[in-house]
């Protein structure tokens, strides 16, 4: 009897799976802001209106003005009195020509020298000067401005490449053997 056996190849194996790895680094914004700036300046209009004049014509004058009219109404009058008494005399001297100058030059010193007119007016007669002065505006403007700058993130990779392990647990083999005691071994 022929006894044949076989043995068949056993093979085990590793897998390791490869592996990608990554890591992301985000990317940022870093800036920094400059506010614009309006700068304004104002220099105020003005109005200027000068009313001593009206007020000088309404009797109520500055010590200049009130100084200044009565040092003129004085020269007037001292003016007009020397006239008077100048010509009155030129009379007297004259008295041999004829003529009575006494009663004449009496009645004019006592009444009629003292005489006025009236006449109604209106005060102030006169415009008080007006002067306008221009105000100015005056702006100044500074930009502002954004300084920025982009930091570029990044990606790291790590590759473990992966692999097959393979072991021959037991290698195929047949194995024939005879059990009996005729063999014929002609061929």
């Amino acid at each position: 009897m022929l006894s044949i056996r076989t043995t068949p190849l056993v093979l085990s194996y590793e897998i390791k799976n490869a592996q990608l790895n990554m890591t992301q680094k985000e990317g940022r914004f870093e800036g920094r802001t400059i506010l614009p700036e309006i700068r304004i300046k104002t220099t105020n209009p003005k109005l200027k209106i000068d009313q001593s004049e009206c007020f000088n014509e309404a009797g109520s004058k500055t010590n200049s003005a009130l100084l200044d009219e009565y040092i003129s109404y004085s020269n007037s009058m001292h003016m007009k009195g020397l006239e008077r008494v100048v010509s009155q005399g030129n009379e007297l001297a004259k008295i041999e020509n004829g003529g009575n100058p006494i009663p004449s030059q009496a009645e004019y010193n006592v009444f009629d020298q003292y005489k006025k007119e009236f006449n109604i007016g209106t005060v102030p007669r006169s415009r008080p000067k007006i002067e306008v002065i221009e105000g100015n505006v005056d702006i100044s403007v500074r930009e502002g401005k954004i300084d920025k700058e982009y930091i570029r993130g990044g990606v790291e990779y790590e590759y473990i490449p992966g692999y097959v392990k393979y072991v021959i647990d037991s290698y195929n083999s047949i194995s024939i053997e005879y059990k009996g005691k005729n063999v014929n071994t002609e061929v």
